[in-house]
């Protein structure tokens, strides 16, 4: 028999769409906070958010007739009718998030707008709203959500333990931090203050903050545009990698979501770059124009629609790829660390971080006009820069008699200073050919690595990782340019099952594209006349077998996707190995055609060729310099 539900019961299946658990209160608010034109935004939790959450911003405040309106479903100040959802710029819309949260918990607004004399203050106690009453309040809105889930035990008894869901909390809350660069954020957890932001428009400044020092100095800036998609954040550089997804955050016209276009399209922009199974750092930002997103598919807004999949993927992608090639990827191996205790996340607001670079490396690039470069940090944090130039003051031609002792000792610290304080971008091409004709040979280490110096620099190059890395990029530039080279060979008759022949018929020119000659030979099975010339000493039948199965498994992939990885097999197959002896001539053009090379970086699987040591570093682990 079908009837009528009661409005009690709607309304708490309409909460339970809305609200699961502490974090999509503590979301759903301080997005309102957010519309709400606030510059500072204080979030304070109790056991997981379960016995007390209070959100204060400093925000334009409700008028005293919208309050009676906020404990009211689908009563929003944000749209006027449908055709302004797929427009819709501030972040909640719906109407539903302060109904929802007073349903199943007790809920106080406390607001003031900045000319009234007097704020206002409402109730509503899991559904019975209070009336409006006057009270003392600071311009702004405090909303206090009390005793959550007292009226749904069962649901209550689903959640898991304070500190988990406190930690919850604590992620969302920095994923907002992280859009709104000009909000200062402060996270207090069980009466403990967690992070403070300092809303100073510096994205970078935040990464610190949450992240950390290394992660800081392993990030560089992104701004790029596609088709009039604008892409902005940070992404991290090949060192800085993660065993999951977990910190390749999205944003989408400043609004967090998960995306697997947004995964898939990043994770293929790193793939020549990392090895398997490890993951990318960003935080990108997604600007798009209206209409080309629809945030209104998924109850929490986690989600959206694109109207163009393809390209946002591409959007993301090309603006990945142009600056991983326009940055230098070698890896740098850290001798020194200063006393700075790398845990602490808090970075102090007098401090002066204009970022400085101190390259200098051989695989730096420059930018072209359309991308914008910031210096990056030293591996010397910031306190040890802002020392150093204390110290250069003081031992300043102006300060120190020639009498004085210390002038030498002094003489290489500020010279190292002055570097420091220089900006040095080199362009690639033109300094891989100085270094191809003036670096100095050093010699092999435990045949299996070659060392080179150049200026101040020293690298251990990987002989295998680089010789695969030879061999695969000269088969897959050859594989782009439809220039590979087949190899007659005994004819091979392979039998295929139904999907792998439906594969190859389909495929059968970017087989050929690629290097295979194959002819049909009866209803499942096929003839191999020719092979690709570079893999004429491997399996020819099980090579071809694993392509045909990798491309059945993802149709979506193109046939150049398809055999990256087989590629990579080959070449390591062929490079040469380590604990192998080398003649110097051997070195030499080992080295020569590893700089020809678009990213000499890394080997197929994402191991580093290069490793790089500088020269201050070295000594002052010597303790040549002080």
């Amino acid at each position: 028999m079908i009837k009528l539900l009661d409005e009690n019961t709607i309304s708490q299946i309409a909460a339970g769409e809305v609200i699961e658990r502490p974090l999509n209160i503590v979301k759903e608010l301080l997005e309102n906070s957010i519309d709400a034109k606030s510059t500072r935004i204080i979030i304070e939790i109790e056991d997981g958010g379960l016995e007390n959450i209070i959100i204060t911003d400093n925000g334009i405040g409700i008028e005293k007739d919208d309050l009676k309106l906020a404990f009211v479903r689908h009563a929003t100040s944000k749209i006027d009718n449908i055709n302004d959802v797929l427009n819709v710029k501030s972040y909640g819309f719906r109407g539903e998030a302060l109904s929802s949260i007073g349903i199943v918990a007790n809920v106080k607004i406390i607001t003031k707008q900045k000319n009234e004399r007097l704020g206002y203050e409402i109730e509503d106690n899991f559904g019975v709203i209070s009336k409006i009453s006057e009270c003392a309040a600071q311009d702004g809105t405090k909303i206090i959500v009390k005793n959550l889930f007292d009226n749904l035990p069962v649901r209550k008894k689903f959640l898991k333990s304070g500190p988990v869901e406190g930690s919850r909390i604590a992620d969302i809350v920095e994923k907002i931090a992280l859009s709104k660069k000009d909000i200062s954020f402060k996270f207090i957890q069980d009466r403990v203050e967690k992070f403070s932001t300092s809303g100073d428009n510096n994205l970078k400044n935040i990464v610190y903050t949450l992240y950390g020092k290394n992660v800081y100095e392993n990030v560089i800036d992104i701004d790029y545009n596609y088709g009039g998609i604008k892409i902005t954040g940070v992404i991290g550089n090949t060192s800085l990698t993660r065993n999951n997804r977990n910190e390749e955050i999205f944003f989408v016209n400043g609004r967090y979501i998960k995306s697997n276009i947004l995964y898939k399209s990043i994770e293929e922009a790193y793939k020549p770059y990392l090895m398997q199974h490890k993951f990318p750092f960003s935080v990108l930002n997604i600007d798009m124009g209206d209409g080309l997103v629809d945030v209104n598919i998924h109850p929490q807004k986690l989600d959206v629609r694109f109207s163009d999949d393809n390209k946002v993927y591409q959007a993301v992608y090309e603006a990945v790829r142009h600056f991983l090639s326009n940055i230098s990827l070698v890896h740098h191996e850290h001798l020194v660390y200063d006393d700075i205790d790398s845990n602490n996340k808090n970075l102090n607001s007098n401090i002066d971080i204009n970022n400085i670079n101190t390259s200098n490396s051989i695989f730096d690039n420059n930018f072209d006009n359309n991308v914008k470069h910031d210096k990056e940090i030293d591996i010397n944090n910031i306190k040890s820069i802002k020392e150093l130039n204390n110290e250069k003051q003081l031992f300043t031609s102006d300060n120190i008699n020639d009498n004085n002792d210390e002038v030498e000792e002094k003489k290489d610290l500020i010279e190292h200073i002055n570097e420091v304080n220089s900006d040095f971008i080199i362009d690639n091409k033109k300094n891989k050919n100085d270094l191809i004709d003036n670096y100095i040979y050093i010699g092999q280490l435990f045949k299996t690595y070659i060392l080179i110096e150049y200026k101040d620099k020293f690298y251990i190059i990987d002989q295998h990782a680089a010789h695969e890395k030879i061999y695969y990029e000269k088969f897959m530039k050859e594989l782009a340019e439809q220039n590979v080279i087949s190899q007659k060979i005994m004819p091979i008759v392979i039998t295929l099952t139904s999907l792998q022949h439906q594969v190859v018929e389909e495929n059968i020119l970017e087989f050929k594209k690629a290097g295979f000659d194959i002819d049909y030979f009866g209803e499942r099975d096929i003839i191999v006349n020719s092979v690709p010339y570079n893999i004429l000493d491997i399996g020819k039948k099980e090579l071809l077998l694993e392509m045909i199965d990798d491309f059945s498994k993802n149709k979506s992939a193109n046939m150049y996707d398809s055999i990256n990885d087989k590629i990579a097999s080959i070449a390591c197959k062929k490079a040469v190995k380590g604990n192998n002896n080398l003649m110097d001539i051997e070195a030499k053009q080992l080295i020569k055609d590893l700089f020809t090379l678009d990213n000499p970086y890394n080997c197929p699987h994402g191991r580093p060729t290069i490793i790089e040591f500088n020269k201050y570093e070295i000594e002052k682990k010597f303790g040549r310099i002080v």
